[in-house]
């Protein structure tokens, strides 16, 4: 007799796989209670998603209605799944669940700490030295897709290196607008005045150049009195967009969104099981914090569960990025991480100036005779 096909796994971190048989979700509930006491309870704790394997939708449907009234991390290996089990936990929620947040400092807010340099030459001259890094960047990136052989670095850097090229052309937009770069072309004013008379509505033409030239400083506009220096200037307020722009999403399902005055990465951004969504993860939250820096200056506040700020921190080590947690948890794993980039820093430059035994003197060759040939020259001494 065959043995009966189990409906569906859970398993969890490196505890023991757990099967099950029948279609009562009683037995699969309490295995799930089971897993999530070890490490994998509510947001915000030391947890690691609960993996489901299984080909029933009704058995789905149910492990992920219950992890979400629960608050477990359910996931599966298969990207159709994870939609499914993303959207009826959106569903029950009402909205897109987040994972963390990046937002403005508080400190630099309330003015503890190093104040946001808005010095307009030391500001335009970190912008540049950051853009040209960054286009060296994704210079190097295109030559290593000639040089590598495997497809999914291939993908990862060819992904990486166009979110690259478009953040550049949208910060050199915005520097030109601002003048700390040349226009791109000039336009000719044959063409702009044919343009013009194209135009439906002159009228709104005029109140948007009305509305243009407001922006503009007046250039004989006498200093206030009691002003503050530049220098000394607080950190800006950013306004709430609403609704949330979409930054990125898989499956039609938003993984990252910028609500102004903050940067959100949804469940659906954060769900890795297999290697390849775990560098799809790392390089969103990459992408997602160096949009932060561009607008909020550094610190970047981190705000989130376990998971979301040890993914934070990894990618704003590699990036050099200077963070603020939000949590005393995350403040001690910031500072481990720091302390272990420090360490691994210094044994990388204590290696290069420890001479090696090739370098040094060569040891003199010691001459060692076999036991048998001991033996013989012994005999011929004596004779």
């Amino acid at each position: 007799m065959a043995e009966e096909k189990s409906l569906w796994a859970l398993s969890a971190g490196d505890q023991k796989r757990v099967s099950g048989k029948s279609r009562s979700a009683t037995f699969m509930y309490s295995n799930m209670d089971e897993l999530a006491q070890g490490g994998n309870g509510p947001a915000g704790g030391d947890r690691q998603p609960i993996i489901i394997e299984t080909e029933d939708d009704k058995v789905l449907g149910k492990a992920a209605e219950y992890a979400a009234q629960k608050g477990y991390d359910l996931a599966s290996a298969d990207p159709e799944q994870n939609l499914k089990i993303i959207t009826k936990q959106n569903a029950m929620a009402g909205e897109d669940i987040a994972e963390g947040q990046l937002e403005p400092s508080i400190k630099l807010q309330k003015g503890v700490g190093p104040l946001q340099a808005v010095d307009p030459d030391v500001e335009k001259q970190k912008a540049l030295e950051q853009l040209t890094a960054d286009k060296a960047e994704v210079s190097g990136l295109w030559q290593s897709l000639a040089s590598s052989d495997d497809p999914d670095d291939k993908a990862r850097d060819a992904k990486k290196a166009k979110a690259l090229e478009a953040e550049i052309t949208e910060r050199e937009k915005a520097y030109r607008e601002k003048g700390w770069l040349p226009p791109a072309s000039l336009p000719n004013p044959e063409e702009a005045a044919e343009k013009a008379l194209e135009q439906d509505d002159p009228v709104a033409d005029i109140a948007k150049i009305a509305e243009q030239t407001k922006a503009l400083p007046d250039p004989f506009a006498q200093p206030e009195q009691g002003v503050q220096n530049p220098v000394q200037q607080q950190a800006q307020d950013f306004p709430e967009f609403r609704p949330a722009k979409t930054l990125a999403h898989r499956w039609s399902v938003p993984t990252a969104k910028d609500h102004g005055n903050r940067i959100v990465i949804t469940r659906m951004g954060m769900l890795a099981v297999t290697p390849p969504q775990k560098r799809e993860r790392h390089d969103l939250v990459s992408a997602a914090l160096l949009k932060s820096r561009e607008r909020f200056g550094e610190p970047v506040r981190v705000t989130g569960n376990k998971a979301f700020e040890n993914a934070v921190i990894k990618a704003a080590i590699e990036q050099g990025i200077p963070l603020e947690m939000g949590s005393d948890r995350g403040e001690k794993a910031y500072a481990l991480a720091l302390a272990n980039e420090k360490k691994r820093g210094l044994e990388k430059a204590m290696g290069t100036l420890t001479p090696s035994k090739e370098r040094g003197a060569p040891e003199r060759p010691t001459a060692t005779i076999p036991p048998a040939k001991a033996k013989g020259q012994s005999r011929e001494l004596a004779r």
